[in-house]
């Protein structure tokens, strides 16, 4: 579901098109992940010069700060596959009628009848009331035991 990564580093943000390949990026530019890291914290790891572990014989040296990291960014292929990934996404999807009429229908679709359309709510407060009254009756139904101590 979550294919897309995004590092901020230093107050910049920098997209890195698919997740696989995001840690792949930082192993390439000689920074080494713990053992059993996961690629989450390893991609975290990275943007914290007290974290990130470069490799030893590393020639030449990983980015060290904010300006060697956007240098290193702007030379790399993946800037490129992120401009053709933006720009195809532009394409397809912005300054296209049909998609924002096909999104307003879909957004309206999910208003309860009774909910006016001019609401941030998608649904009624009488509606609201009662999903929570429900729910309400579910966690009593489902944990009776606690609630009758809870009654003593």
């Amino acid at each position: 579901m979550f294919d897309k990564v995004c590092l901020i580093y230093d107050g910049k943000m920098a997209y890195f098109g698919r997740a696989d390949q995001a840690r792949q990026y930082f192993i390439d530019m000689s920074y080494e992940p713990a053992d059993r890291q996961t690629t989450a914290d390893f991609l975290v790891a990275v943007t914290d010069p007290k974290s990130r572990t470069p490799r030893a014989e590393a020639v030449p040296p990983p980015p060290r700060n904010a300006a060697e990291f956007e240098a290193h960014y702007q030379k790399s292929d993946i800037k490129q596959q992120n401009l053709e990934d933006m720009a195809a996404y532009r394409r397809e999807f912005v300054g296209q009628p049909t998609r924002v009429s096909a999104y307003r229908q879909s957004a309206w679709a999910e208003y309860a009848h009774h909910a006016r359309i001019t609401s941030s709510y998608t649904i009624s407060i009488p509606m609201q009331a009662r999903a929570v009254m429900k729910r309400r009756v579910l966690i009593l139904k489902g944990s009776w035991g606690t609630q009758a101590i809870q009654a003593l």
